[in-house]
């Protein structure tokens, strides 16, 4: 992942993962904060079953950050997010 994130060039990575996956994406979120291309905390905030809440408190933080790249580790209620953020990314305002 952090080879083919670097061959995109994205400068600024967000990663979104369910709780239980914490440990499994903590390496990688490690590597991005090392390089400096860690858009922002590891976001956890999507559980599973998804949620609004979640989900647009993810895509502030996201937006905020100014993500170009989008990681997302988990079950389906968190790359359904993912999905959904991807899309809200290109259209907020710039700040």
């Amino acid at each position: 992942t952090l080879a083919e994130i670097e061959r995109l060039g994205a400068s600024r990575v967000f990663v979104l993962a369910n709780n239980s996956s914490r440990p499994l994406v903590a390496p990688l979120v490690d590597a991005l904060r090392e390089k400096g291309i860690l858009a922002a905390p590891l976001s956890t905030d999507v559980g599973m079953g998804g949620g609004e809440e979640g989900l647009m408190k993810s895509a502030d933080v996201a937006a905020g950050a100014k993500a170009d790249c989008l990681v997302t580790v988990g079950g389906g209620a968190v790359q359904d997010a993912g999905k959904l953020i991807r899309l809200w990314l290109p259209r907020c305002p710039p700040s």
